[in-house]
């Protein structure tokens, strides 16, 4: 509800530019996070993506080799049962970053991160509470302009962190943001056997296509884990914990 996330400096670049105010857009951006840098181009991408009318962000994708369906999903299996693929909703235009905000509350992230959230505490018996996800504190975020969210600056929940100086140490508040990263490629390399006769000798998953090879790839990679590849490895071990029959 703050734009806290990275993803969130693109959507405000994005109403900037639909706004006509150019310079103010190139100042957030040359204050881009450090630790991001390796995200900077996608979005760039994605900024001017918001920008072009809806007929032409499929030749857009196309151009940018970002189809839809990833090489590792069965398109026909999906459309045979009436399953498109569909665009993801994004803010667009002037508002792009509060539409972008909204979707995050109500149809994206949130949602997700609620069911996880109540799940994983619910199984191991933990009470837990999610202290900014209030109507009233949400409806105060939603009332702030953009630049108390995304400061001329680039700095993300700028009114948040001016609230919390002297309150929690400068050294936290203006620590770029860092994600709670799992060690995947470590784990999967040390059940490798298992890994292999899982995903890599799996059958039985005609909604997926060469999921064996990706994860494998993944693997032995050194690049950034694709996020993907753990998902293939869990949806295998779901499909056979619970005899999943495609063939319906």
């Amino acid at each position: 509800i703050f734009a806290g996330y990275s993803s969130f400096i693109g959507s405000r670049v994005t109403g900037l530019l639909a706004s006509g105010r150019l310079i103010a857009a190139v100042r957030i951006l040359q204050q881009f996070p450090g630790n991001m840098k390796q995200h900077f181009t996608r979005t760039m991408l994605s900024s001017a993506g918001r920008l072009l009318p809806s007929f032409l962000v499929p030749l857009c994708r196309h151009i940018a080799r970002e189809p839809l369906w990833p090489a590792w999903l069965n398109r026909d299996w999906f459309e045979d049962r009436g399953i498109p693929a569909e665009e993801r909703p994004m803010g667009r235009g002037c508002d792009a970053l509060r539409e972008e905000l909204l979707l995050s509350v109500l149809r994206i992230s949130l949602p997700q991160l609620l069911r996880y959230e109540d799940r994983n505490s619910m199984c191991h018996s933990i009470e837990s509470r999610v202290p900014f996800c209030v109507p009233s504190i949400a409806e105060f975020a939603f009332s702030l302009p953009e630049e108390m969210l995304v400061s001329p600056t680039g700095d993300t929940k700028a009114i948040l962190k001016v609230a919390m100086q002297g309150i929690v140490p400068d050294t936290i508040i203006h620590r770029e943001k860092v994600g709670f990263g799992t060690p995947e490629r470590q784990w999967l390399s040390a059940i490798r056997q298992h890994v292999e006769n899982t995903v890599v000798h799996q059958d039985g998953l005609p909604f997926l296509r060469n999921g064996g090879r990706v994860v494998q790839r993944a693997i032995e990679s050194d690049g950034r884990w694709p996020a993907h590849a753990w998902r293939i490895f869990n949806t295998c071990i779901w499909a056979r914990a619970f005899h999943l029959d495609c063939s319906v």
